[in-house]
């Protein structure tokens, strides 16, 4: 699975099946870095690309990092808490007429 950086795509998620999937074809942690763009796509690849990809001092952490902050903003944390905080039983029946309340 890849991360684009839209809304609800967690990247800490993505991350998890990017290090299990490189430990899978023996990619050793010194070499995710080289491998990060792989799991990129979307709006994401196109920042990586387009802002981070040429500054070779940047080590996995730090590309990680630029990507979280450019995507995992603040403003996206306080719409998801707010939309949480919204999120009732009635709601999700009335947004969903066509599913079965079971």
């Amino acid at each position: 699975m890849k991360y684009g950086g839209e809304m609800y795509d967690v990247l800490e998620s993505k991350l998890f099946i990017f290090r299990d999937s490189c430990y899978k074809v023996r990619i050793s942690q010194s070499q995710f870095a080289g491998a990060f763009s792989i799991m990129l796509k979307d709006e994401a690849s196109d920042f990586y690309f387009n802002y981070i990809s040429d500054n070779a001092t940047l080590d996995f952490h730090d590309l990680v990092s630029c990507v979280k902050q450019h995507f995992e903003t603040e403003e996206a944390c306080q719409t998801y808490l707010s939309e949480w905080r919204n999120t009732t039983l009635l709601r999700v029946l009335r947004d969903n007429p066509d599913k079965t309340k079971l």
